[in-house]
């Protein structure tokens, strides 16, 4: 067993609580991000009491579901997800969070459908309407809760974003706030009271995120050191 491995989840654990205590959050789950690791640097995470774990390509997710079924992991998409690959993870993992367009849930709820399950999911929103990112901006996501609240197949749960690209270290916590304040706004309509989740952080920034309200955080490099 790596004990750096366990030595770093150790240090994430305690920053992660401190940060909620600032933050006044009740529960904050860390995924794991494994997708530079192979399954059985994964099992070994695993052992030391990690159960959810994030991957951002789809034939890479697949192989790891498979070599690791014995396991009881819940398995976050975390990547872009193209439509045409969404039947090959809809129902075989816990959280997609990364749901960045009515296309989109248009198709996780015709698969859903067909296959007689629910999808719990988080839409993506480009919170900086960085032109090199997906998702819904703030306007699209709050004119779109009446289409959105409508799909009967797909459970959103709240909010996910990546904060936009070159943004300086003393802006994170102003775009988390911002993602905090919309999810409120979004509450605020009957089909969305019930959202409670924000993804939002990284191993860089995950600290302030959870003071600004993230109830998940994403982190690999601050685990895995690659």
């Amino acid at each position: 067993m790596d004990s750096q491995i366990k030595q770093r989840i150790l240090e994430i654990q305690e920053n992660i609580r401190n940060s909620k205590e600032l933050g006044q959050q009740e529960t904050v789950t860390m995924v794991a991000v494994s997708k530079t690791v192979d399954s059985d640097k994964i099992r070994e995470t695993y052992n030391l009491g990690i159960r959810n774990f994030g991957e951002n390509r789809v034939p890479v997710l697949e192989k790891k579901i498979e070599e690791l079924g014995d396991l009881d992991i819940s398995w976050h998409f975390i990547g872009h997800l193209q439509r045409n690959k969404a039947k090959k993870i809809v129902g075989k993992v816990a959280m997609i969070h990364a749901i960045d367009s009515i296309r989109l849930l248009e198709t996780i709820d015709g698969i859903c459908e067909k296959q007689g399950c629910q999808q719990a999911g988080l839409l993506q929103v480009n919170i900086g309407e960085d032109p090199n990112k997906f998702g819904f901006t703030e306007k699209e996501l709050l004119d779109s809760l009446d289409q959105i609240g409508k799909f009967q197949h797909i459970k959103i749960c709240g909010l996910m974003t990546i904060l936009p690209y070159g943004c300086a270290a003393e802006e994170n916590s102003y775009w988390f706030q911002r993602l905090s304040d919309l999810l409120n706004q979004a509450k605020a309509h009957p089909l969305a009271k019930d959202w409670i989740e924000l993804s939002m952080g990284m191993s860089n920034d995950y600290q302030e995120a959870i003071q600004a309200g993230a109830t998940m955080v994403r982190i690999g490099s601050a685990i895995y050191q690659a």
